[in-house]
């Protein structure tokens, strides 16, 4: 999938959520004096740590610009092979959010800025098949796996909670939705005996595919829970 088609799928996604709100007679006749104060809120999520801003346009629309960052590494040792994981999670987002009856209960849309990545090293003890055949341990070295995905993406899901309603300066946040990249891309390499062996590259790249085809089943979207406590100006 290329950067222009992942764009397009981002844009869109923010547009149908302008243009499906505009449509509302009630936003369009909601005046500026009227709109709810701004705030700012603290996040934990599936996407790590965060913080965000609430903009209101009005009582029923509201854009909001966020950020969440998370990292973790694992090691562990699995059927004779040592392995560790390093995840960053980095992503930003601005999306509109629209409360249908102006109170708690919304629907969230937008795009989404995608920075995460995944890497991994894993070091079989004994012979580990590549693609169609069997390589000891010394002739594959370390695996080393880099997983990227598609920068933009795009969000939708529903929340509740009011950051920005007059009332009470704090307010508890609660999303739950999904975020759409598209599929991943997979970078696979070894360092052992044979990694200038041309048979043998040629069996590690089938081996990427297959893990690339699997993982992109599963790995199109990524699903989003978030807590906040949100401050209201």
């Amino acid at each position: 999938m290329t950067k222009r088609s992942n764009f397009a799928r981002a844009a869109l996604a923010l547009m149908f959520a302008v243009f499906g709100a505009a449509a509302l007679p009630a936003v369009a006749a909601e005046t500026s004096a009227e709109s709810d104060g701004f705030a700012i809120a603290a996040r934990m999520s599936t996407l790590g740590l965060g913080a965000e801003a609430h903009v209101p346009f009005s009582r029923y629309l509201k854009l909001r610009l966020g950020f969440n960052v998370f990292s973790l590494n694992y090691t562990d040792t699995q059927e004779d092979v040592d392995f560790n994981v390093d995840a960053r999670l980095r992503t930003g987002a601005a999306l509109l959010d629209w409360f249908p009856a102006a109170g708690g209960f919304r629907f969230s849309f937008g795009a989404m800025y995608n920075g995460n990545e995944l890497k991994g090293a894993a070091h079989p003890r004994e012979n580990t098949t590549i693609g169609d055949i069997e390589y000891t341990p010394a002739q594959i070295g370390t695996l080393s796996a880099n997983v990227e995905f598609p920068n933009l993406a795009g969000y939708a899901g529903i929340g509740f909670g009011n950051a920005t309603s007059p009332g009470s300066r704090l307010a508890v946040l609660f999303d739950i939705g999904v975020m759409f990249h598209g599929s991943p891309t997979l970078r696979l390499s070894a360092d052992g005996a044979l990694a200038g062996n041309p048979a043998f590259q040629a069996e590690l790249e089938k081996e990427r595919q297959s893990i690339e085809e699997d993982f992109a089943k599963v790995a199109r979207f990524y699903p989003v829970i978030s807590l906040g406590l949100a401050f209201r100006f």
